[in-house]
Formats: C-alpha cells, structure tokens, sequence
C-alpha cells in the first residue's frame, strides 16, 4: 500500500508544481506586456466641470477614458 500512497503524492506535488508554474508563466507575460505603461496612462484626465448637467456625466462616463 505505500506504492500507491507515494504516486498519489508525487502526483498531487507535480500538478501543484505545473499550476504554479503556468500562474508564474501568466505574471511574467503580464508584466512584460505592460512594462511602457504607468499609472498615469490608466487615470482619466477629462474631468467634468462643476457647471456640467448630469446628460454630459453620463456621456463623459459612456464615452470612456481619454
């Protein structure tokens, strides 16, 4: 009975090893992907002017970042 003890172990150890693997694998493409990019290119610098009505929020808001 320890035969099969040891090979549910070693394959619980190796499918724990290739998930973290390929998350590594996913975060290092990620990372490199946005390498060039800082905050300040997710941030939305149209802001809404304290005389805007809410139609012109909500097309502002619709419409997207800059």
């Amino acid at each position: 009975m320890l035969l099969p003890t040891f090979l549910l172990s070693a394959l619980l150890i190796g499918i724990f090893v290739y998930f973290g693997a390929h998350i590594e694998n996913v975060q290092v493409q990620h990372r490199e992907l946005l390498r060039d990019y800082t905050v300040g290119h997710g941030m939305i610098t149209n802001y809404l002017a304290p005389t805007d009505s809410v139609r012109d929020a909500a097309d502002t808001l619709l419409a997207g970042s800059d």
